[in-house]
C-alpha cells in the first residue's frame, strides 16, 4: 500500500523529515515537482471551495505530476537519495490511482455529452474497468478506496500489453488467456459477436432472434424469442443508445452474462430484466446493479421500445423509484415519465413475471397503496435515525456512571419527538430506551401516559 492515499499537499512534502522531501531544495527536478504538487492542490482546493474543475484540468494536472515524478527518479538525487525515491515511488502509485479515476470520469461525462445528450448511463465507478484486475473482473475491488492499486489499474506494462484508456473487457480475453486466469467464467462479448445477442423486431412488434443466410446476417423470421426460464420468465438485457436491445437468446451456453457483457462495458441507455414469451415483450425494468439506470433511463428505454413493438400492456418495475414492487403499464409509464400512481404490485417476485402479481381495479386502492409505501419508507428512515440516537445516549450513560453532572436525557425537543414516534410505531423496543432517559423528566412523563406500550417488540 502506498504511504498516502490522495496526492499530499505541499506543506506535507516541506517536512524536513525522513521519508520526505526537506527544506531548501534547489535541484531543478525537485523545483518542478513542488510546483506540480502545489497545481494540483491548488485544483484540489478550487473544487473544495465550489468551483469548477474540468476533466481536462485534472487530467492535465495529474500527468504533470506524473512527469515530474519520472524526471525526478531519473535524476541523480532520485536514484541516490533512498527515503526521496520511496516518497516519490508512493506518490507515482497515488497518481496512478487518481489517473484511473479521471479515466472514469472522462468516460462518464462521454457518455452524458455526447450525441444522446444526457440518456446513456456509464458503469458505476466502483465496477468500472480502470477499478479491476483481470483477476477480478465482475466485482473488482468493492467500493474500498484503500485497497491496493494493482499492475492493471496501475497501468504497467505486463506480458499482454498496457493498460491503456480501452475498455476492460476487450483486453480481460487476452490477459486471461496469457495468465491462465479462468476465475469467474463471464462472458465479455466483443464487436464480432454482438450480433448473435441483439433482438430483431419484426413490423408486427414480434421480438425474433438474428439468423445468418449464406454468410449474411440478417433478422430472424421465424425464431421468436423466449426469455430464459421458459413462457414469462425474465433475463437481463442491455440497451445501447440507438435502441438496441440485447438479451441472452441464443442460448448460447458455456459462460455467465451480466449487464456490462453485451456492451463490453460501454455506456448503456437502460439496463436491467427484460421478459419475452415467444416474441412478445411483456415484461421490463432498470434493475442493473453494474449500470445503476434512473427512472428518466427506463422512460428512455421505453420512447425506444415503443417504436418496435406494444408497450401498452407491458409491465414495468422502476428500480430507482421508492416503490420497488410496483407494476406500472408501460404506455402510461412513458406517457407521464414514470410520474404517475402505480397499476398494481408484486408480493414477492420470483418465477414467471406474472406469478404473485395484486392489480388495482380502482385509484383509492392505488392511493392507498401509496399511502403504505410512503408510511414504510417513514419507518426505515426512523429506524436508521434511531439507530444514531439510541448510540448517541448509550455513550452518554457510559459517561453518567462516572461523571455524577452527567443526565441521561435527550439532547432536546426533536429528538425526544423521533424516540416517541418510534415507541408509538413499535419500531424501538422500550426496555432498550429506558434505561438512557432514566434522568428524562418528559420521557418518564410519556411512558406513564402510555402504558400500552409493550416493553419488546
Amino acid at each position: 500500500m502506498p504511504k498516502y492515499t490522495s496526492i499530499p499537499s505541499p506543506g506535507v512534502w516541506e517536512l524536513d523529515t525522513p521519508g520526505h522531501f526537506g527544506k531548501g531544495r534547489k535541484a531543478s527536478e525537485l523545483i518542478a515537482l513542488d510546483n506540480a504538487i502545489k497545481n494540483y492542490d491548488e485544483l484540489r482546493k478550487r473544487e473544495y471551495d465550489g468551483g469548477m474543475v474540468s476533466t481536462a484540468m485534472w487530467s492535465e494536472a495529474l500527468i504533470t505530476l506524473f512527469a515530474a515524478v519520472e524526471v525526478y527518479l531519473a535524476s541523480k538525487n532520485g536514484k541516490h537519495a533512498k527515503e526521496r525515491t520511496a516518497a516519490a515511488t508512493a506518490l507515482r502509485e497515488v497518481v496512478l490511482k487518481k489517473l484511473s479515476q479521471i479515466r472514469w470520469k472522462k468516460i462518464s461525462e462521454a457518455a452524458t455529452t455526447g450525441k444522446e445528450g444526457s440518456n446513456l448511463k456509464a458503469m458505476v465507478p466502483h465496477v468500472w474497468s480502470e477499478m479491476h484486475s483481470p483477476g477480478h473482473a465482475r466485482v473488482g475491488h468493492g467500493e474500498d478506496p484503500t485497497y491496493a492499486p494493482d499492475f492493471w489499474e496501475k497501468g504497467e506494462e505486463s506480458n499482454f500489453g498496457t493498460g491503456n484508456e480501452k475498455y476492460l473487457f476487450e483486453h480481460l480475453r487476452q490477459a486471461r488467456d496469457e495468465l491462465g486466469q479462468k476465475i469467474d467464467g463471464v462472458r465479455y462479448i466483443e464487436n464480432e459477436d454482438r450480433w448473435k445477442y441483439l433482438v430483431a423486431f419484426d413490423g408486427t412488434g414480434m421480438a425474433n432472434q438474428r439468423g445468418v443466410s449464406k454468410g449474411y446476417v440478417q433478422k430472424g423470421a421465424d425464431a421468436p424469442i423466449t426469455t430464459q426460464g421458459g413462457d414469462l420468465g425474465t433475463y437481463i438485457y442491455a440497451m445501447d443508445g440507438d435502441g438496441n436491445v440485447y438479451t441472452e437468446n441464443a442460448g448460447i451456453g458455456g459462460q455467465q452474462l451480466n449487464h456490462c457483457s453485451f456492451l463490453a462495458g460501454k455506456p448503456v441507455l437502460c439496463a436491467g430484466n427484460i421478459g419475452i414469451t415467444q416474441g412478445r415483450v411483456g415484461y421490463i425494468d432498470n434493475g442493473s446493479g453494474h449500470y445503476r439506470p434512473s427512472r428518466k433511463n427506463l422512460v428512455k428505454c421505453l420512447e425506444k421500445l415503443a417504436e418496435l413493438c406494444d408497450i401498452d400492456g407491458l409491465y414495468v418495475r422502476d428500480h430507482a423509484g421508492p416503490y420497488k414492487m410496483a407494476i406500472y403499464f408501460g404506455g402510461q409509464f412513458l406517457a407521464r415519465h414514470g410520474f404517475l400512481t402505480p397499476n398494481g404490485y408484486y408480493t414477492s417476485v420470483k418465477g414467471r413475471y406474472d406469478e404473485n402479481v395484486k392489480l388495482f381495479w380502482s385509484e383509492p386502492e392505488s392511493l392507498a397503496y401509496v399511502m403504505q409505501q410512503e408510511q414504510e419508507l417513514d419507518n426505515e428512515k426512523l429506524k436508521k435515525e434511531m439507530a444514531t440516537i439510541m448510540a448517541e445516549l448509550d455513550v452518554q450513560k457510559d459517561k453518567a456512571r462516572n461523571n455524577p453532572s452527567v443526565k441521561r436525557q435527550c439532547k432536546d425537543a426533536a429528538q425526544r419527538q423521533k424516540i416517541q414516534t418510534a415507541l408509538l410505531q413499535r419500531l424501538t423496543p422500550k426496555n432498550a430506551i429506558l434505561p438512557l432517559v432514566t434522568d428524562d423528566a418528559e420521557m418518564q412523563q410519556f411512558f406513564v401516559q402510555h402504558p400500552e406500550i409493550p416493553m419488546s417488540v
